[in-house]
């Protein structure tokens, strides 16, 4: 493969939502992973990692339009520059 492939471990001294706010929080991609050149949410479906899937109706108007999942869902773009490579991923 010509993918690098970089594992790590820690501890983390947090609480799971603590963990799961950071994790889906774009700007803050870098507090946890140092080789990240930046995360870009491209689609936002959900916002907020405590909402609950309700069944909903689209307007014109912009209505909460429910993914039909509990939590946040997005698609993330990130781009990595993995350390001993000049090629970014």
């Amino acid at each position: 493969s010509n993918l690098p492939l970089v594992r790590t471990r820690c501890v983390l001294n947090m609480s799971p939502k603590n963990f799961a706010l950071l994790l889906m929080d774009s700007s803050r991609v870098k507090t946890y992973n140092k080789m990240s050149l930046g995360r870009v949410d491209e689609v936002v479906f959900q916002k907020d990692v405590d909402s609950v899937a309700t069944v909903t109706e689209d307007n014109k108007e912009g209505s909460s339009l429910s993914f039909g999942i509990d939590g946040e869902t997005k698609i993330v773009r990130n781009k990595t520059k993995p350390p001993l490579t000049k090629k970014c991923v």
